[in-house]
């Protein structure tokens, strides 16, 4: 979104979609339809919690996916949200 807290940077190849969060933040969470990245088929997140990637081969075509992430900076809770689809 255009005006989130934390920016993201999306990057695709023709295998994968990922997606980057802005430096400077810690305990990022990223959730996919609202289920947390971690346990969704064909998706992984970096160890520091900063980038999730996306297999192509496990998204729907045509389907639209909400991809939310939050992390905190100063003790201050901040999100963002992206569509991503196929």
């Amino acid at each position: 979104a255009p005006d989130s807290a934390i920016s993201i940077e999306q990057t695709e190849t023709d295998s994968t979609i990922t997606l980057t969060a802005a430096n400077g933040f810690t305990g990022y969470r990223w959730r996919i339809d609202g289920e947390l990245a971690s346990s969704v088929t064909g998706a992984a997140v970096s160890k520091d919690g900063s980038v999730l990637t996306l297999e192509k081969t496990a998204l729907s075509a045509g389907a639209i996916y909400q991809i939310t992430i939050s992390a905190s900076k100063g003790n201050i809770q901040y999100g963002a949200q992206i569509s991503v689809s196929r």
